[in-house]
């Protein structure tokens, strides 16, 4: 109780400082090393502790307190170093305030830092601004200024500026990275020199070394990356495998989890891009492309089908619905349709075109077509469940090949039974040799019925030409018979 009873008057002391050189106690008092209190000069220090402050002269208002805090201080001003051998190197170091055992142990000229746990910036020399409260938290930092580090192990290592780590070992093998944020147990633990990173969540961005720009939000989210640099991952164990890639976008729980070095990749939704390893892809939905391990694809879909919605190859320029597309542009599984009348437009201006004819022989080449009904097969339709069983009017390609010739190609599917490409046929050609033969036919119509006409009037002047040429005759005879 008498020690509890003295310490309190050394507080009353610091706090409302009494200028007399005498001090009173009641009662019994230990003393057990070094006890300084100054103030002759109206500048008050405080040193309790064996050699504690042992070079200051009591001029710069510092508080040390504990064996050694402090000792080899001669200039700096305004700090508090609280715990044994906290401040030990210090010399011209201001504004600082170190607690904890060997906190701040090697700083000299480090000024307004705040180190707060066992060992807590203890090698610190010439860093300024840093805040660290922990055990051992910046422990190793040096010339690193700027930082703030919360949580046992935060920025063990760390020589970096401007770095805020929060969390159990936090950045803790930090070298020389800059302006990172680490938030979370673990979170950018192994970071190096990696600069410019925000990695939020236990683990996130773990073994990050030299990988810049990120931003890695969630549980385990780019765990693995070491050098890939411009990602942003969101979500439980997004992008966990990423080593290396670069400019990926990877948003959803396990989103992207399998990809290593792909680059340039946007996955939205839940375990989107699972398994992918490709670049250049994008998948939106829920398990979208979940299975896809090419790139340049575009999956639209809310599950992992291979088949998904709307699929696309940005390296071919073709989109499928309902289709991984083969051959054209634009493929549909099933029927289309368009809110009005009319066929789709298509470019046809003449300044477009060279060689322009007209086409010969149009009824001829209509003639050679052979239109037909038909349905389509059990195999088929088994292939593909969107056919209807129903009638159906065409060509046979095959034989529509030996009219259009160019109109026919493969459809980059196959039979079972067969090597050969299963055909597909562009009608329009048929379309516009019938518009032809149309008019051809009405052309052929027209001399027609002026020959018909012609004849007409032909056969009038006769008929009524030889019913005169019978008339004459009648009264010839007439004239004959009354004389």
């Amino acid at each position: 109780m008498k020690t509890l009873f003295f310490f309190g008057l050394l507080l009353c002391f610091r706090l409302q400082p009494v200028f007399t050189q005498s001090l009173h106690v009641e009662g019994d008092a230990f003393i057990r090393g070094r006890m300084e209190l100054f103030n002759a000069t109206g500048d008050s220090s405080i040193f309790i502790g064996v050699k504690a402050g042992l070079n200051d002269d009591g001029d710069n208002q510092n508080t040390f307190i504990g064996h050694r805090a402090g000792i080899s201080n001669t200039s700096g001003k305004l700090n508090v170093y609280i715990g044994e051998e906290a401040g030990e190197k210090n010399i011209n170091g201001s504004a600082n305030a170190f607690i904890g055992f060997e906190s701040g142990k090697d700083n000299i000229n480090g000024a307004q830092n705040v180190f707060l746990g066992f060992k807590a910036g203890k090698r610190n020399t010439s860093g300024k601004g840093n805040v660290f409260v922990g055990y051992e938290t910046g422990m190793g930092n040096s010339t690193g200024s700027s930082n703030t580090f919360l949580g046992s192990g935060a920025g063990l290592v760390n020589e970096g500026n401007h770095n805020v780590f929060i969390g159990l070992d936090a950045g803790s093998f930090n070298g020389s990275g800059d302006h990172n944020t680490f938030v979370g147990t673990e979170a950018g633990k192994r970071n190096e020199t990696g600069n410019f990173n925000t990695f939020l969540g236990s683990r996130a961005g773990f073994n990050n070394t030299t990988g810049f720009d990120n931003v890695f939000i969630g549980t385990s989210a780019g765990i693995d990356n070491s050098t890939g640099s411009s990602n942003t991952i969101v979500g439980r164990s997004a992008g966990e495998s990423n080593t290396e890639g670069l400019l990926n976008t990877y948003l959803g729980s396990l989103a992207g989890a399998k990809n290593f070095t792909g680059n340039n990749n946007t996955y939205l939704g839940y375990a989107a891009g699972y398994e992918a390893i490709g670049s250049n892809n994008v998948f939106l939905g829920s398990q979208a492309g979940f299975n896809e391990t090419g790139s340049s694809k575009l999956y639209i879909d809310n599950s992992r089908n291979a088949v998904p919605l709307i699929y696309g190859d940005f390296f071919l320029n073709r989109v499928g619905i309902n289709r991984i597309t083969t051959t054209n542009t634009l493929e549909v599984q099933g029927t289309a349709s368009k809110t009005t009348a009319g066929d789709w437009l298509a470019n046809s201006d003449r300044r477009i075109k060279v060689d322009i004819e007209d086409i010969q022989n149009a009824t001829e080449i209509i003639t050679r077509l052979r239109p037909v009904t038909f349905r389509y097969s059990d195999e088929w339709r088994l292939r593909n469940p969107s056919i209807e069983d129903r009638v159906y009017y065409n060509f046979i390609a095959q034989e529509y090949r030996e009219v259009f010739p160019h109109a026919v190609k493969g459809s980059g599917e196959f039979l079972d039974e067969g090597p050969e490409e299963i055909l597909q046929i562009d009608s329009y050609d048929a379309q516009i040799v019938t518009i032809k033969a149309g008019q051809e036919l009405i052309l052929e119509n027209q001399m027609l019925r002026e020959e018909i006409r012609l004849l007409r009037e032909i056969f009038a002047e006769f008929k009524s030409s030889s019913v005169g040429t019978k008339a004459q005759s009648n009264v010839t005879i007439r004239r004959q018979w009354s004389d």
